[in-house]
């Protein structure tokens, strides 16, 4: 401390300017030789000033010296790190060389769990909905037995093999939709189809398109049910529209089933049942027994009220009955009737009058 009280100006400004030293010389043990590049100092009276603090910097390369006194005092104070430190920061840096840093196994915090979690939520949500798209629209394109464009590949290919069809348009180039009159007469034009039930309750999906060949055109009609077995078709009918006179139609495939008429006597009785029709007649009367016939074992399944009897009938009925003055058998839909003997073919037309007429009186009201 003394010394540096009658240093002279001189000397310590030249070793303040001097702002770069080596400190790879350095040593414990030739800490004599350890000297600035100003020669002012090769005296050995200078040789050991401040032999404490130049262990801060050991680990560098180059430094600069404290441009004032204060500033050396300060920083001759600074403790020298021990061994324990030095190993702990060369651990800590190999690590972080390795991607294996002390602070990556740090526990996470409530926010940052909230937020990782937050993440990961939206891009499972992100995959999920995409996932469900997909599936979606693949199963909206899928081919299937009763959708229209696997129903137009089955009847294109069928007709276009058939001799029904080549005979009279020649060889089919093309099939395609409705046609709107444009010169895209293509396959992606629409293709008139729908979709129903039967009556008994097998889906029924039926199209219409057109056919173009080297000598002619026509139409198709085609359709598929679940009431036939495999993947054939239920019909196709080709029909050929001649440069003169009216179409003609040529059914190609046809496996319908044929009504036995036990099957047409049940479809007509389900459906009066149904409309809420009713039979009025007598058992003494002939014509009631005909009319029994027509329906065959199915007629219990009609609501049939028996004029006849004496006792057993509700005021209202007697007095209808009455009304009727012995015209057996005598039908009646709500306020519609009609006397007389009916054949089945003529019932089934009564049905679907009376099927039209109860729609438009539902739609009138609303």
């Amino acid at each position: 401390m003394s010394f540096l009280t009658t240093l002279r100006p001189r000397l310590l400004n030249k070793f303040a300017s001097s702002s770069i030293f080596n400190v790879r010389h350095y040593s414990q043990r030739t800490r004599r030789s350890f000297l600035p590049a100003t020669s002012s100092f090769t005296s050995s009276r200078n040789t050991s000033l401040f032999p404490s603090q130049w262990h801060l910097y050991r680990t560098s390369t180059r430094t600069r010296i404290p441009t004032t006194v204060s500033s050396y005092r300060a920083l001759s104070t600074a403790k020298r790190p021990n061994a324990e430190s030095a190993e702990e920061a060369s651990s800590i840096i190999q690590q972080s060389v390795d991607g294996n840093h002390p602070n990556d196994n740090l526990p996470m915090t409530t926010g940052q769990k909230v937020a990782e979690g937050g993440k990961a939520s939206m891009i499972i949500g992100a995959f999920g909905v995409a996932a469900a798209c997909a599936g979606l629209l693949a199963w909206e394109l899928r081919p299937t037995k009763f959708s229209p464009q696997s129903i137009f590949d089955k009847a294109l290919s069928a007709v276009r093999e058939h001799p029904d069809v080549t005979m009279r348009i020649g060889n089919v180039e093309k099939g395609y939709g409705t046609d709107h009159g444009g010169k895209s007469e293509g396959r992606r034009n629409f293709t008139a189809h729908d979709e129903f039930e039967d009556e008994e309750g097998h889906k029924i999906v039926r199209i219409k398109f057109n056919v173009k060949g080297t000598r002619g055109q026509g139409t198709v009609f085609a359709a598929v049910s679940s009431g036939v077995s495999g993947d054939m078709l239920q019909y196709l009918i080709f029909q050929h529209q001649p440069s003169r006179g009216k179409p003609i139609s040529y059914s190609l495939v046809d496996n319908r089933r044929v009504l036995t008429t036990e099957d047409k006597q049940m479809r007509l009785s389900q459906n009066i049942a149904k409309i809420g029709g009713v039979m009025y007649g007598s058992e003494d009367d002939p014509y009631t027994q005909r009319q029994k016939m027509e329906f065959g074992d199915y007629f219990d399944k009609i609501k049939y009220v028996d004029c006849s009897k004496e006792h057993g009938l509700e005021k209202q009925t007697q007095e209808y009955c009455e009304k009727l003055k012995g015209k057996f058998p005598t039908w009646k839909f709500g306020e519609n009737v009609y006397p007389g003997l009916r054949t089945k073919e003529v019932m089934d037309k009564i049905c679907k009058f009376e099927v039209q007429h109860a729609a438009q009186q539902a739609e009138a009201k609303k």
